[in-house]
């Protein structure tokens, strides 16, 4: 057999050849699903910030309907003439809202930690799980 003709065998594609194609393919497949899983994550990150804003305004306007506060490291208990008695819990990364010990309805899930400080109100330290950091100042109500 000549040399010159063996390459020149157009009939199929060589094991060779679909090894490289599997490993081209793999490689792009990987690079995909890791960026789809970063911006995921980053979707959900966002949205729990941007949803805090409205769970805040939410807090302070039980908070400035309330007669009585009292405040702990992990839990908020107001006490408001219209609702009863509305608390705010900080707990399995999570913070959750229950009025008059009925529900438990989750107000921000994915939180890594959050905090209640009293000092002339109530200070709200939510820490997100990307290591951002949000202070809220609620301030005393008008009795």
């Amino acid at each position: 057999m000549n040399r010159k003709y063996v390459f020149l065998n157009n009939k199929g594609y060589t094991l060779l050849e679909s090894i490289i194609g599997m490993f081209m393919l793999s490689i792009i497949s990987l690079l995909i699903l890791t960026m789809i899983m970063t911006m995921s994550k980053n979707n959900i990150d966002n949205y729990n910030q941007r949803n805090s804003a409205l769970i805040i305004n939410k807090m302070e306007k039980d908070f400035f309907g309330s007669t009585k506060y009292d405040v702990s490291l992990k839990k908020l208990t107001i006490n408001t003439k219209q609702n009863g008695t509305i608390e705010y819990k900080c707990k399995n990364n999570k913070l959750s809202r229950s009025v008059n010990d009925k529900g438990n309805e989750t107000v921000i899930a994915g939180i890594k930690d959050c905090k209640f400080v009293k000092r002339n109100g109530v200070n709200l330290e939510l820490i997100f799980n990307n290591g951002d950091v949000k202070e809220v100042y609620i301030g005393e109500s008008k009795l």
